[in-house]
């Protein structure tokens, strides 16, 4: 994920920058007071995105963009592939969206 996007989701939740570091920008959550560093690197790994997420008490942002992506898919192809299906099933949507379609 490219660094500007978690900056932009995590500004859209309410995290403001607190102040620079040499290395990370510190972030803060006003709501639950919580801070977490965010390094300065161009794209940021999945996995650490959660790690921030986590540590900032929010939950859940990118299993939404992932289950919105492969709501998308289904919809765009007659049949899912079957990891598509067990991802859908792991996030508890997949009977809810093949309704819905």
């Amino acid at each position: 994920m490219k660094r500007h996007e978690l900056i932009r989701e995590l500004v859209k939740e309410g995290c403001y920058l607190r102040r620079h570091g040499k290395k990370h920008d510190i972030y803060i959550n006003p709501k639950s007071g919580k801070k977490a560093p965010v390094p300065r690197h161009s794209e940021i790994k999945e996995s650490l995105c959660e790690l921030i997420r986590r540590q900032l008490g929010l939950k859940g942002l990118s299993c939404k963009k992932l289950l919105g992506s492969l709501v998308q898919t289904a919809a765009a192809a007659s049949q899912c592939t079957k990891r598509q299906r067990q991802l859908l099933r792991s996030f508890g949507g997949w009977y809810e969206i093949q309704r819905r379609f």
